[in-house]
């Protein structure tokens, strides 16, 4: 037997082995991948379960008249150790300035709690008050930042500028106080109707 004829008796030895390391090294690609999904895939979950805070200036449901400061909380789990941050003044007439600067203070040192799908407003103003003057400056810088049940929520910063309500048509949205009010007036016309 020449060395030939060994060397072609290796070749299934040879395939086999190249084979086996080929398959070895696919499936551990296989297993890293898997592993990096797994990951990604908990990740996600988790940033779904997070709280969605978010801070706006805009006019009252109810009558569409009165600007007011709203914080807000539009995911699925309460959000806790809530801190807003305002980097300029948050226009609104002086005669609020006492309540928008005790809820600014509450929210810089850390609110308690805020659950799903709730917020607070806080009356800035009538638009005829603050939006006035055409050449004032009416942009503030708004940073959110909290907790979730799974750690700290990303902070949050980005601008409001007032000056976007300026000449639009103000309406209100209309809510069921409303209703119910107008429901009580006419209760009331009813129950006079009826004792003359």
């Amino acid at each position: 037997m020449t060395w030939l004829d060994g060397l072609v008796t290796q070749i299934p030895a040879i395939i086999s082995a190249v084979a086996a390391v080929a398959a070895a090294y696919a499936s551990g690609r296989s297993a890293r991948l898997a592993g990096r999904q797994i990951t990604n895939q908990q990740t996600q979950f988790e940033a779904s379960m997070q709280p969605y805070l978010w801070v706006d200036i805009r006019p009252r449901d109810e009558d569409g008249q009165i600007l007011v400061l709203v914080v807000g909380n539009s995911g699925p789990t309460v959000a806790t150790n809530v801190r807003v941050t305002v980097d300029e003044d948050v226009p609104h007439a002086p005669r609020n300035n006492d309540r928008l600067q005790t809820a600014l203070d509450r929210f810089n040192s850390g609110h308690a709690s805020l659950p799903p799908g709730r917020s607070h407003s806080w009356g800035l103003g009538t638009a005829i008050e603050i939006l006035n003057d055409p050449d004032a400056d009416r942009q503030v810088t708004v940073t959110i930042q909290a907790d979730g049940p799974h750690g700290a929520v990303e902070p949050l910063t980005y601008r409001i500028d007032l000056n976007d309500w300026r000449e639009t048509s103000v309406q209100a949205q209309g809510s069921m106080f409303r209703v119910e009010k107008a429901l009580q007036s006419m209760e009331k016309a009813l129950v006079k109707a009826l004792r003359k």
